[in-house]
């Protein structure tokens, strides 16, 4: 997201999902470092939770959405994490940041993001590449510097 620390990112991300059944599975590679995200990858984010969260009604571009603002604005009720829970909690939101544009200097590049996809494709993983356009000008309002933005309203019609 614009003016966060991952801004400029490529990070691939895999995805399964049925809207038909349950929430979908997001993974980004092991041991991306975020709070919210497990060393195996696994995404931690109440939206896509079955029993916290979990709406079938919830479009794709909501999905990615939420995972995208995630990034940029960690859960501190779902740490999923430790360490990097623990350098945001612990030595404060700068450092964090620091750690988390390190981070996001691995993906900054096409090569850097093509070695990931291609290690995540050796462990069998289906992997596909979304660009996400965050408006955020057209659905902030007023909220407070540092707020969690809330989604841009999404059209549905009756198939979904």
């Amino acid at each position: 997201p614009t003016g966060s620390a991952w801004e400029g990112a490529k990070i691939p991300m895999n995805l399964q999902y049925n809207p038909a059944h349950h929430p979908p599975k997001c993974k980004f590679p092991a041991g991306l470092f975020h709070p919210n995200v497990y060393p195996s990858g696994t995404i931690s984010v109440t939206t896509l939770n079955e029993r916290t969260g979990w709406n079938s009604e919830t479009s794709l571009p909501e999905i990615l959405f939420s995972v995208q603002q995630l990034l940029s604005h960690p859960n501190f009720a779902c740490p999923a994490q430790p360490i990097a829970y623990e350098v945001l909690t612990k030595y404060g939101p700068d450092r964090y940041q620091l750690r988390a544009k390190e981070e996001a200097k691995e993906y900054l590049d096409t090569v850097g993001f093509h070695s990931k996809v291609a290690s995540m494709l050796e462990e069998g993983e289906v992997v596909a590449e979304v660009e996400i356009s965050e408006k955020s000008e057209m659905y902030a309002g007023n909220k407070e510097p540092g707020e969690r933005p809330m989604p841009p309203p999404f059209q549905r019609d009756a198939n979904g």
